[in-house]
């Protein structure tokens, strides 16, 4: 008798479709996308969808970053291009190098490119406070930003154009960021 009932229920176990559970990632944008909501955020009007804006500007608010620096950054980067990839090994929105970021990432992904973009800058604003700084070293490595400020620069093209745009962006959006 009991190899029968075991013999039914294996049947009808084995007889349920296997649905893989989501990707994290796809878990995490959701849950911050609730949030978002709840906060009033609009999406602007930028080449990303409105999920990764959203998970974007969470992320942001975690990690105490500049939504409008981010959205110009990735504009100065990849030209809002997920897929693209540099002549010397920079990946996706953020042009983020694999040299720099040994964490097991998709760099292409572009939640995973800007969730580790968004902490890296964080890093780098807690050691340099100062956002032409913190530019630099995302642009020239901290290494190569250090040699510029020994000799009395502490700007960049770089720098200028990505805070310049940052401020575009931000008229554009006032109040929205």
């Amino acid at each position: 008798m009991k190899q029968i009932v075991i013999t039914i229920v294996l049947a009808a176990v084995l007889t349920i479709p296997f649905i893989p559970p989501p990707e994290e990632s796809e878990i995490c944008a959701a849950e911050q996308t609730e949030v978002i909501e709840e906060q009033g955020f609009e999406p602007w009007d930028i080449p990303l969808s409105d999920d990764l804006q959203q998970y974007i500007y969470s992320l942001c608010e975690e990690y105490n970053i500049s939504y409008a620096m981010v959205v110009a950054m990735i504009d100065v980067e990849s030209s809002f291009d997920s897929k693209a990839v540099s002549g010397t090994g920079d990946y996706g929105l953020m042009q983020i190098n694999a040299i720099n970021h040994k964490e097991d990432m998709d760099y292409l992904n572009p939640y995973d490119n800007v969730e580790h973009g968004i902490k890296a800058l964080n890093r780098l604003a807690k050691k340099y406070n100062e956002a032409d700084l913190v530019l630099m070293c995302w642009n020239c490595g901290e290494t190569g930003a250090k040699k510029l400020w020994k000799q009395g620069i502490y700007s960049t093209e770089y720098s200028r154009k990505v805070l310049e745009t940052k401020l575009e962006y931000e008229r554009k959006n006032e109040g929205n960021y």
